[in-house]
């Protein structure tokens, strides 16, 4: 049974006795679990956000707590001061954090079960999940057929995401990755919340092809798809009509993003999944 802990210190390095008992909180996330902090920021307004991830009902789930500045929960983040976050059966933990201008919450780290993936999720300043972050709130990234695993992150002053962490092959050999993600606003969240065209793809997932189908007649249109990086890796242009379809081609297994132009501007941006089933 451990819980999350964190301790301040004074300059000189005694225990400040104004955070928490005697300079030192526990925070318990379930009842009798397995609870282990791995990050901690302080936001811009003073609050404290510490997280990792907690094993319940054999399954690990990320966590987060947020506190004031004198070591109280914050009742006013999740379900007073703690949020948990697990999105199907596969195990979500945290081992990384970083804080947005606007106090929202980027934690990283990686999800799967036996074949993890590189893991980041936002959540706003409330302690929800962000739905307008990669469509879902979330972002993974399989790099090999083994473990992957992000253990640092940074936002750079240009909004640019990076992650730093390992992955291991079917040969159990491990590598150094560092992976630098676009901000969403490129292809996704600023431009979703404009779009002028409303667009949907079926079946999604695919595994051979799907159809883009249009509520207005495209004249002149630009259909982009990017890779997790931000990457263009197929593109039809100069397109006219309702629908196009969409081959896989020799495109990997993936989250992908459609990107939608007419006349040089951008009206509709979708996510789609490519899958081997």
């Amino acid at each position: 049974d451990n819980d999350f802990l964190l301790i301040r210190y004074n300059t000189d390095g005694s225990l400040d006795n104004s955070f928490g008992m005697g300079g030192i909180i526990a925070t318990e996330i379930f009842n009798n679990t397995y609870d282990e902090a791995n990050a901690v920021a302080i936001q811009n307004n003073g609050k404290i956000v510490a997280t990792g991830y907690t094993f319940v009902n054999n399954q690990f789930r990320l966590a987060l707590t947020r506190y004031h500045a004198n070591g109280v929960l914050d009742n006013s983040f999740g379900n007073n001061g703690i949020v948990t976050s697990n999105f199907s059966t596969d195990n979500y933990l945290a081992f990384a954090m970083a804080l947005q201008s606007d106090n929202r919450v980027i934690v990283a780290g990686k999800s799967g079960l036996i074949d993890n993936e590189f893991l980041m999720v936002r959540y706003d300043t409330a302690g929800q999940v962000d739905s307008t972050f990669d469509f879902d709130g979330k972002v993974t990234t399989n790099i090999k057929s083994g473990d992957d695993a992000c253990r640092a992150m940074a936002i750079q002053s240009d909004g640019k995401i990076l992650l730093a962490g390992y992955s291991t092959d079917s040969n159990n050999k491990s590598s150094a990755v560092i992976i630098l993600y676009i901000p969403m606003g490129a292809v996704g969240v600023n431009n979703i919340i404009t779009s002028a065209v409303q667009i949907n793809v079926f079946p999604n997932p695919f595994g051979e092809r799907a159809i883009l189908i249009s509520k207005e007649k495209l004249k002149n249109a630009t259909i982009s798809i990017y890779n997790s990086y931000g990457q263009i890796v197929k593109e039809i242009t100069k397109f006219f009509g309702y629908s196009a379809y969409i081959y896989r081609d020799n495109l990997p297994t993936g989250h992908y993003y459609i990107r939608l132009e007419q006349n040089n501007v951008q009206i509709s941006t979708h996510k789609i999944i490519i899958t081997d089933n």
